[in-house]
Order: C-alpha cells, then structure tokens, then sequence
C-alpha cells in the first residue's frame, strides 16, 4: 500500500520500479544493464533525512545502579541524604547535630543531577512521609527563596555558581571547537539568510517569500485548517529547493520547530483543534474534524517515508563499505560484528532494522560467510537497489 503511494506521486518525485527500468532499456535482462550502470552514491547520503539526524546515543551512567530494592530501605535513604550533602562539602554536623539530614527540594536535585534519589524518595512516599520516617527531618523549601534563607543551603550556593561557570566555559569551548557546519545541516532560516552564491538563485523564490512574510505576520491572523495546509504546503516547496526532498513528504513536527517556524509547528501540533472555513467540516460529529494534518495535505506520512529512505541509507552505506573493505565485491555479505570492529555501528544498526544479515544477504542475491543456506530470491545488485529507491 505504502509503494503504491509512493508510485502515485511520482509526477513529484522520481521514483524507478523495475518496469520503469525495463521499458527505458528496451532488454529483456534489464537487471544485468541497471546493474552495469555505476552510481555516485557520494551526494547521496548528506540529502538524507535519516543520516543527517543519526539515532540518538545512550549515554553510560555515571553513577552505579543499586541493587534491587534498594531505595526501598529508610536506612538506605538516610545514607545516601547525608553522602548528598556530605560531597557538596556542607557542615552537616554543626547546622543538624543529632538529627537526620534534611530532604533537598526539586531544584537541588536536578541541578546535581540525583534522579536517583528523587527515585528513592518517590518510593517512600514522598518528602514528607520520608520526613516522617526519619523522625522529622527537615523539608527544603520548594521556592528557591525561601530556600536561600537556610544556613545550609547558603553553603551549597558557592558550589552552584563554580559548577555553572564551569559548564558555561564547556558550552563556549565546544562551540569553538565545532566543525562548519555543512550546507545540507543549515536550517531553513539560516539557508534563507544566507548571501552565498550557492543559494543566492533560489533566495528570493516566490515559495520561501510568501513563506517568510506570512509566518511573520501570523501573530495578527487567525489560524484555520486551510491555513495550516497552505503554510505547509509553502515550507515543503522551499525546503525541496534548499535541500533537495520530495514535497509530498510530511516532515517530523520537531523538523519544524528546529528549522525555525515555531508558529507552524504550534499550529500543525494543534491542528484537529482548529477550526475549519470551507474544505473541513466544522461539526464535533463528523469523522473528518478528526482528520491527521498529513492525510488533509494528502501528504506520506514521516513513519512511511523514513522507512524507505532509510532502506536507501543502508544500501549507499552497505556499498561503500564493501568499497572501502571488500574491493566492491557483493559475493558475501560482511558480518555484523565485523562491520562493528571497523567503527561503522550505524551501518550494522541499519541492517538490523531491516531484518538482519540472513534476510537481507537474501534479498540481494549474496552469499554468507558462516555458510547458511540462502533462499533464492532471484538476481539482484546494490546499484539496482539504489536506483529503485533513489530519489
């Protein structure tokens, strides 16, 4: 269903089958000829919604999980509130002699980082069921100004200002230190605000005008359904002049808001609360105010096109691997772990998003090395692959 789609818009977009590629090769053994055709996969990959935003990294703990049912121990809780206010040097012993340390508010703890302690916290019931478990330990007040009028609190504030100082002079030097950012990255607004030669053809493009003007001014006009496919309608127009993709593709929401256009991603986000002129009905009954803003703009939705442009990444990046290690041979598909050890963990993600080495090494017509008996999917290479799906 989703090819079929695609197929239907392709009056927008190039979009090769296999008897596209028949009829243009006038062979029979169209295959063996696409196949002969060498394709410069290099301007490839930058155009590429999928490998210009790379799955985000997990980031490693920095502190040790606890064992099981830890936080669940009043005594556990106790220890860990005085190691709190112990690592940020606070004179404990001569503000709370005797007495339970205090429970730190929202603000402490985020600062600092201690999810694991709110964690602990929640599960005794909160602040002051944790107070008064400890026999009436004290509560940091939840405003901050009332917070600083504390002694404790007062000795912690030093510590804040230097580790804010410190993360500041982070931020400035990673700045410093960032590569130029390539023109596909730019956003629309820094593209459209750009005087270079690269752009300077296509700046004053009706489409990204209109869009300009009317995304100003839109504090002073209401916002409709029509409205909201109108603008979008625009910013697609400009964004395949800028970067080169498909406009009846749906862009992500959060595209929007990082290319600049917060008003269009606050109107698309709200979009079956708006109300309708002409083309939507307006009556709480009817099915269509309940209409998706990507099936009112007959729009491919970021779910259905991102599966098949990240299918194109995969072979544009399978193939360049086998460049790089195997001479260009598809005789035998390389092994994940292989393609790990060589630094290329997005490649080995990718196949297996996509079913893994045993189907995939099937599907294109190569061989294992393990020694797996393959079923026979009949001929295929990577370039036909990346005729088919290349846009």
């Amino acid at each position: 269903v989703v090819y079929d789609r695609f197929l239907d818009v392709k009056s927008f977009t190039t979009v090769r089958d296999q008897e596209s590629l028949n009829i243009s090769y006038k062979s029979p053994h169209s295959l063996v000829v696409a196949a002969s055709e060498k394709i410069d996969t290099t301007d490839i990959l930058p155009k590429l919604f999928t490998y210009q935003r790379p799955r985000q990294k997990r980031r490693a703990p920095t502190r040790k999980r606890k064992r099981r049912n830890y936080w669940t121990s009043i005594d556990n809780l106790r220890l860990e509130l005085e190691k709190f206010w112990k690592d940020l040097e606070a004179p404990l012993d001569d503000l709370y002699p005797n007495q339970p340390p205090p429970i730190p508010n929202e603000y402490l703890l985020n600062f600092f980082k201690r999810n694991d302690l709110r964690w602990g916290i929640a599960q005794l019931g909160g602040r002051e069921a944790v107070s008064h478990l400890l026999d009436g330990a004290g509560i940091i007040p939840g405003k901050w100004k009332d917070a600083t009028d504390l002694q404790i609190v007062k000795h912690v504030i030093p510590r804040m200002q230097q580790l804010k100082r410190v993360e500041s002079n982070q931020r400035k030097l990673t700045t410093l230190l960032k590569p130029p950012l390539e023109t596909t990255n730019l956003t629309m607004k820094e593209l459209q605000g750009n005087e270079s030669s690269l752009i300077s053809s296509v700046q004053n493009h009706p489409a990204s005008v209109d869009l300009k003007e009317n995304t100003r001014n839109s504090m002073t006009e209401f916002w409709t359904k029509e409205r909201v496919v109108q603008q979008l309608y625009l910013y697609l127009e400009s964004y395949k002049k800028y970067k080169h993709r498909p406009s009846v593709w749906m862009p992500q929401l959060a595209e929007l808001s990082h290319e600049g256009y917060s008003k269009l991603f606050n109107a698309c986000s709200r979009f079956k609360k708006l109300p309708s002129v002409s083309v939507f009905s307006d009556s709480p009954t009817s099915s269509e105010n309940k209409i998706t803003i990507d099936c009112a703009a007959g729009l491919v939705p970021f779910k259905e096109w991102r599966f098949f442009e990240s299918q194109l990444q995969l072979f544009v990046e399978l193939k360049q691997y086998l460049q790089l290690y195997r001479n260009g041979s598809e005789e035998y598909f390389p092994e994940p772990t292989e393609i790990i050890a060589n630094g290329h963990g997005e490649l080995a993600l990718l196949i297996q998003k996509h079913g893994g080495k045993v189907l995939l090494a099937q599907k294109l017509d190569m061989r294992l090395s393990s020694g797996i008996d393959k079923l026979v999917w009949g001929p295929m290479t990577l370039d036909f692959a990346i005729q088919l799906l290349h846009f």
